[in-house]
C-alpha cells in the first residue's frame, strides 16, 4: 500500500512539474491569433525588406504556430518591423593594410500589439564576412552580409518576445 502511494505521489510530482514554462510559451502569449506582418521599407536598401518579411513570416509559422493574414483588419496581432540602416565595419586587416574581414550590423525595430499585449524593442543582428583577396566589397557580398545580419536579428525575436511577455 505504501509503495503504491509513493509511486502515485512520484508520478503526480513528475507530471505536474515545478511550474517551468519554456520561453516559447511566453513568446506565444505575446503573439496570438492570426498575424499581420508589416515591414517598413528602408529607401536606402529596399530589397532587404522583402527578405526580412519572408524570414519573419517563416518564424511566425514555424516557431509560433500562428497563421498569417494579408489583411490588417482581420489580424488579431499586428507586427511592424523597421529595418534600420545597415553598417559595415572593418575588423581585420592583412599585412599590407587592406581590409580582409568586415562585420555587418543591422538594427531592426519591432513593434507588436493585440488586444492583450503591446510592446516594442530593437534588436541588432551581426554577421562577420571575409572579402578574400579583393580590396572592394561587391554588391552581392554586401547584400548577402546584410541578409545574414538581418536573419540573425530575427532569430533573437523569439527570446525578446518571451522576455517582454514575462516582464508583464
Amino acid at each position: 500500500m505504501i509503495k503504491k502511494y509513493l509511486l502515485v505521489s512520484v508520478i503526480v510530482f513528475i507530471l505536474s512539474g515545478c511550474g517551468y514554462k519554456p520561453a516559447s510559451w511566453y513568446a506565444k502569449e505575446a503573439i496570438q491569433g492570426d498575424v499581420f506582418v508589416d515591414v517598413v521599407i528602408n529607401v536606402v536598401d529596399p530589397r532587404n525588406a522583402v527578405l526580412v518579411k519572408d524570414a519573419m513570416n517563416e518564424i511566425i509559422i514555424s516557431k509560433f504556430g500562428n497563421k498569417l493574414t494579408k489583411e490588417r483588419s482581420k489580424a488579431q496581432t499586428i507586427m511592424t518591423l523597421k529595418l534600420g540602416t545597415a553598417s559595415l565595419t572593418a575588423i581585420q586587416y592583412n599585412p599590407t593594410g587592406y581590409v580582409r574581414l568586415y562585420r555587418s550590423r543591422v538594427p531592426v525595430e519591432v513593434t507588436y500589439h493585440n488586444k492583450k499585449k503591446k510592446g516594442a524593442f530593437t534588436i541588432t543582428g551581426e554577421h562577420d564576412f571575409s572579402i578574400g583577396d579583393d580590396t572592394v566589397i561587391s554588391d552581392s557580398k554586401r547584400f548577402e552580409a546584410i541578409k545574414n545580419a538581418a536573419s540573425d536579428a530575427l532569430d533573437e525575436i523569439v527570446s525578446r518576445l518571451a522576455v517582454e511577455a514575462y516582464r508583464r
